[in-house]
């Protein structure tokens, strides 16, 4: 009976690594129930704790330093709400613990694949049917899906590298599928952060070439196609809309952040508090500041800013310790790639983008040996 409980978890989690791609519905209800499932376990005798250390410490206090900015905060309940959003961190624990059984892990990362490849696949054939310049995916808004994208294809480059034969075609098609799918969402961030991201795979001798050969490839696309190279041409231009939009958003940022430094505004929409600080150079409304560091300072301070990086520290550290697998590498450019795009987007407060971030970081930090006959080592 245990046996098949723990199956049925293991299988639970697989279903969440595909839905996390292309349904936030489907992902928090498979997630939610094996998270459930594992606590019914810890409960009954089996012990859970949470991996790696650091990062559940961290993430902790995390929690800890936004809650109590949201009790000093203007809006105190919408505040500490907001906060709850942060138990999608247990993705990262409950994966890592799966995957410290690297056949489990292969099969997760196949599963993601495909979820990735499906999702991919889904946004551009309604995309290709409407006369839209920027694909908007299956979420609600082209950054969503570019930075949905950005890191399905990073784990693609590196899966391919990895696996021979037929899986290796899989992994061919979510990366193609991936590729073009993040270039029609136009999302320039993404695009810089799945640049980045798959350099930092190929900083590892065994994924160089695909790593390589990616980036001519997205190069290549982006020249060929005309209304993807004139959004290429302005990556880098502040003068553009969209980037003096966000610079403005950002100065705003700074002087709220100044008013109230220690403990921030709190977590709640910032839409009214953007607008009764509007700038005249503002090109566009918003209810966030289009950028992780920012939005993080205004809303909890320094206090709560100095917890986010130790979080993400934290991360760093688990895989860098873990790079020398191929999981490991993958979610470490998809780290580089998450970290890069967030500096123009608030992607950490994005449910679908934060789940597929943390299931890449549960599936990198496990602590497990790969099987003779499966993974290489990239080293």
């Amino acid at each position: 009976m245990r046996a098949r409980w723990r199956t049925a978890e293991g299988a639970l989690l697989i279903l969440f690594a595909a839905a996390v791609w292309f349904s936030i519905a489907l992902s928090e209800i498979t997630f939610l129930t094996a998270l459930a499932s594992r606590l019914a376990r810890a409960a009954s005798g089996e012990p859970f704790r949470p991996r790696p250390r650091a990062v559940f410490v961290t993430a902790l206090i995390l929690a800890a330093t936004w809650i109590l900015a949201g009790v000093f905060s203007p809006a105190p309940a919408d505040s500490i709400a907001r906060v709850s959003r942060l138990y999608q961190v247990f993705v990262v624990f409950l994966v890592a613990e799966w995957a410290a059984d690297s056949r489990w892990a292969e099969r997760a990362v196949f599963s993601t694949l495909v979820g990735s490849a499906i999702g991919a696949a889904a946004g551009l054939v309604v995309w290709l049917q409407t006369d839209r310049p920027r694909m908007l995916g299956v979420f609600s808004t082209g950054m969503t899906s570019g930075n949905s994208s950005a890191m399905g294809l990073v784990g693609a480059v590196t899966a391919v590298a990895a696996w021979r034969t037929r899986k290796r075609l899989v992994a061919g098609v979510a990366e193609a599928l991936d590729g073009f799918a993040l270039l029609a969402t136009l999302t320039r961030s993404s695009w810089l952060g799945a640049g980045l991201g798959i350099l930092a795979v190929g900083t590892r001798p065994k994924a160089r070439l695909w790593a390589y050969a990616t980036i001519v490839l997205l190069v290549l696309t982006v020249v060929a196609v005309p209304r993807f190279r004139a959004r290429g041409e302005v990556i880098g231009d502040p003068s553009e809309i969209t980037a003096k939009g966000r610079i403005s958003l950002w100065l705003t940022g700074w002087e709220l952040f100044k008013e109230r430094p220690i403990l921030g505004w709190g977590l709640q929409d910032h839409y009214a508090l953007i607008e009764a600080h509007r700038r005249a150079d503002a090109t566009f409304h918003a209810g966030h500041f289009h950028n992780n560091v920012v939005q993080v300072a205004v809303s909890t301070g320094l206090v709560g800013s100095l917890a986010y990086a130790a979080f993400h520290l934290a991360l760093l550290a688990a895989l860098w310790r873990r790079r020398g697998t191929w999981w490991g590498l993958a979610a470490l450019g998809v780290w580089v790639a998450f970290e890069v795009a967030g500096f123009f987007d608030w992607s950490f407060g994005d449910a679908e983008v934060a789940y597929a971030f943390f299931l890449w970081m549960g599936l990198g930090s496990a602590d497990n040996q790969e099987q003779a006959g499966g993974l290489v080592d990239p080293a």
